[in-house]
């Protein structure tokens, strides 16, 4: 259903000229970083949910993939965020993130009770040159630790941003400010939520393929919305109250393709592909969409470049035996996790390698060493990122190249769940084919 509040009294708020708005949109950067994919069970070649993510950042951004176990907290506690302080919650769930090494948030990664996140930058007509405050990617942690479902994810992220507001560098010492967008999902249901300022609203999508890319993508129809939304909008000038209300076309920084069009780019170009593969999307389906260079999903170049990458599969207990078999992963949903995820912890996943990861087999609460960068130092690369430098880039010493079927076939092993390979044992072999020495 479409959430719809009526107006109930005139204008108190000037509009914003549409000149004004013409201007504020030319000044914006241009979207230029992060795709997110989800599949639905109808969708895919086991019935369950598939989740993937490109983390797009500027190329000298090194990524750490790192685990952090549950937690109980007592009342009173708090906790830091990249810029501000929020009380803490009674408990934290065990999560894996992939993340920026300078910041306390998240690009994307998953919890313990199989609830996937990530966010996309967004340029809407609202400000987002404001006061330090909660990034995306704080929001992308805060929900994975506190949220059990999608839906508990979805009332996470958009409580904290109307209590606490979004904003402040997105960047390290630099002063790129953006809104955000996300994309959550669990073994039954995604979620698409976008925000402008405090300003949100949210999707439910249980069937099909989604995915987003840089703009704002919902229209007219919504589940949710921030209280006083279209009363908002119609006082600043954004909607003229006349239809339904159409959040993209009134919120985003250059307007919105006619209804029923997606933005031309990434955006059409990620669903073209989720659209092809489906019924049988598996993961190394969405492993393969992340690869594609030619739609600008893996970005290799320009300043800015994939520096992390995520594959999840989410399988629902009354899934197993949906389908018959299973996909080109190598064994049928019987066999299979509820919940596995793959990360690469390395930059452009044309040239990475997804390695599972499950929260049973974490041994170490900071996830593997090699994988976890140094602190106190800017942008410090962790040994596996020094070692693929090395190899792709020349940088931190030598290394020797391999071949890629050798990094297929290390893929293929972490595919398979009768492999029983491990996120550390996978690093550890793949610093051996780039000619490194575990520590």
């Amino acid at each position: 259903m479409h959430v719809l509040l009526r107006v109930a009294r005139p204008s108190m708020i000037p509009p914003v000229p549409a000149a004004r708005r013409r201007a504020a949109a030319a000044a914006q950067p241009p979207p230029r970083s992060c795709d997110t994919f989800v599949a639905l069970p109808d969708s895919t070649a086991d019935g369950s949910v598939v989740f993937g993510k490109n983390s797009d950042r500027e190329t000298e951004e090194v990524q750490e993939v790192v685990a952090f176990p549950a937690a109980h907290h007592p009342p009173g506690s708090t906790v830091r965020c990249t810029y501000i302080e929020l009380p803490q919650v009674p408990h934290t769930l065990a999560v894996v993130l992939s993340r920026p090494t300078w910041l306390w948030g998240a690009e994307m990664g998953t919890n313990e009770k199989g609830v996937v996140c990530g966010n996309e930058a967004v340029w809407t007509v609202e400000p987002s040159d404001g006061d330090k405050a909660l990034l995306g990617m704080d929001l992308v942690r805060l929900a994975l630790e506190r949220a059990g479902s999608a839906v508990e994810a979805v009332d996470v992220i958009t409580s904290l941003l109307e209590a606490h507001g979004q904003g402040g560098p997105c960047e390290e010492d630099g002063s790129w400010s953006y809104h955000n967008g996300f994309l959550v999902a669990d073994a039954h249901e995604a979620w698409v939520v976008e925000t402008a300022g405090k300003w949100w609203v949210a999707q439910r999508i249980t069937e099909g393929v989604r995915n987003i890319s840089n703009v704002l993508s919902i229209r007219t129809d919504f589940q949710r919305c921030s209280s006083g939304l279209q009363d908002y909008a119609r006082q600043q000038g954004y909607w003229d109250g006349q239809g339904q209300f159409d959040w993209a076309a009134a919120f985003a920084d250059g307007g919105a393709p006619p209804l029923g069009k997606l933005n031309a780019g990434r955006e059409a170009s990620g669903y073209k592909l989720l659209k092809a593969a489906a019924p049988a999307i598996d993961p190394p389906t969405m492993m393969c969409i992340l690869r594609d260079c030619p739609s600008g999903i893996c970005m290799t170049g320009g300043g800015f470049r994939s520096n992390g990458s995520q594959v999840s599969r989410l399988l629902a207990a009354a899934a197993n035996g949906h389908k018959e078999g299973g996909g080109s992963g190598g064994t049928g949903p019987s066999s299979l996790a509820a919940a596995q995820h793959w990360f690469t912890a390395t930059p452009d996943p044309s040239r990475s390698v997804f390695k599972p990861f499950c929260f049973a087999c974490s041994s170490a609460p900071g996830g593997t060493p090699h994988t976890v960068a140094l602190p106190a130092r800017r942008n410090p690369p962790h040994a596996l990122w020094q070692a693929w430098q090395a190899v792709y880039e020349g940088r931190h010493g030598s290394g020797s190249k391999p071949s890629q079927a050798a990094l297929r076939e290390l893929e293929q092993r972490g595919l398979e769940a009768s492999g029983g390979l491990t996120f550390a044992e996978a690093v550890e072999e793949e610093l051996r084919l780039y000619g490194r020495t575990p520590a």
